[in-house]
């Protein structure tokens, strides 16, 4: 019994450490795409922003999908924060 929770605790742990890598290798590939198309802008600006809008077609496969579960993610917390009140 004591191994399964233990075998249970580690699944736990891999399954955070993969969303946690998954996500930093999305914000990896969005750094580089960041610099390459909108370097000129200063991070989390409206402008930045608008810059990796304009060039969303031209972004690694990475970076796109970072930003669809981003997107996905803000939609969730934004229906549940309304759900609430």
């Amino acid at each position: 019994m004591k191994s399964n929770r233990i075998f249970a605790a580690l699944g736990a742990i891999a399954l955070v450490l993969t969303f946690s890598s998954a996500a930093d290798a999305g914000r990896l590939a969005c750094r580089g795409d960041f610099k390459k198309y909108c370097s000129a802008e200063e991070p989390g600006t409206g402008k930045a922003v608008a810059c990796m809008r304009e060039h969303f077609d031209e972004l690694s496969d990475g970076c796109k999908e970072y930003i669809k579960e981003m997107k996905a993610e803000k939609a969730a917390n934004e229906a549940e924060s309304h759900a609430q009140q």
